[in-house]
């Protein structure tokens, strides 16, 4: 076999794999993760666990959250991807200003806040009071600035209006946060691939 025919199927297999990915975490949330802050959320076997529940007497509001440690974001950092595992129940009793909430949010150096991910219901919806959805939560940031630090919320509400009752459960499991970004060559990489033949 010719070494340009070996040279080719390297630079090939190289070009391949030039676009890495890198784990920065994983969690399966029986836990709190370390660093990682909540208020209204349970921790087991299954993974974190919310539920609130309001009555309006007269208008209110509620909500839970659980909050990422902070990540700051490397050079060369094409994109984020963050993968987590979810079950959701909503409910709300067709007040007026009844709503349910759980959201997903970015928050980029503890000002600018992102929405990446929500399900909501409130008296408008078609689902006629309730909602349940178990797809995970998917999703992407691109354009990311080198050194912004970022943060993830996982916000749970509730708001019922007068006499009106509104309800959410929600469990998440395997959280996982993924960069994607350009593997720079150094040209001692390229010379020890052309000495190799």
């Amino acid at each position: 076999m010719s070494s340009k025919y070996i040279l080719c199927i390297v630079l090939i297999v190289i070009t391949g794999f030039s676009e890495a990915d890198f784990v920065f975490w994983f969690h399966d949330l029986t836990e709190l993760p370390e660093y990682w802050t909540q208020n209204g959320f349970t921790f087991n076997s299954s993974g974190a666990y919310t539920h609130l529940w309001d009555e309006g007497w007269p208008d209110s509001k509620s909500y839970n959250c659980l909050k990422s440690d902070y990540l700051m974001i490397p050079p060369d950092l094409d994109s984020l991807v963050i993968d987590v595992s979810q079950f959701v129940t909503l409910f709300e009793s067709g007040d007026i200003s009844d709503y349910a909430k759980v959201t997903l949010y970015a928050e980029f150096n503890g000002c600018e806040t992102v929405e990446l991910w929500t399900r909501y219901i409130d008296d408008s919806d078609p689902q006629k009071g309730s909602l349940t959805d178990s797809l995970p939560i998917h999703a992407t940031m691109a354009d990311l600035n080198a050194g912004d630090l970022i943060q993830f919320i996982f916000l749970a509400e509730v708001s019922a209006g007068w006499h009106s009752y509104v309800e959410l459960d929600w469990w998440l499991w395997d959280a996982q946060l993924t960069g994607y970004g350009m593997l720079s060559l150094v040209p001692r990489t390229w010379a020890g691939i052309k000495s190799a033949f």
